[in-house]
């Protein structure tokens, strides 16, 4: 037999046995998912604050200074409203035509 496939065996034979071996497991296993959860969420908000910025720059570029509001609606904005923003800045004429009123 595989020395890993053992090892692996002994470890859940003891934690079978042992409230307390599994208890641990279990609690690294729910670190483990915490973890991972919030490494995504940091991830998709920087995705979201990075798409704020081009966006902003993008405006910028085009429209000149942006008033109080319009950085206001780019602060809350949704990563789905940036997108279409995006897209919609390509085309418009005016800051109100892409982001909105204030």
């Amino acid at each position: 037999m595989d020395p890993v496939i053992a090892q692996a065996q002994d470890v859940l034979g003891v934690m079978a046995r042992d409230p307390s071996a599994r208890e641990l497991a279990e609690a690294r296993l729910d670190a483990e998912r915490t973890r991972r959860q919030l490494w995504e969420e940091g991830r998709q908000e920087g995705k979201a604050e990075g798409k704020a910025e081009l966006v902003s720059r993008q405006l910028r570029l085009k429209f000149g200074e942006l008033p109080v509001w319009a950085e206001e609606r780019l602060a809350k904005a949704t990563a789905v409203e940036l997108d279409a923003w995006s897209e919609r800045l390509l085309a418009a004429q005016t800051l109100r035509e892409v982001v909105g009123s204030e």
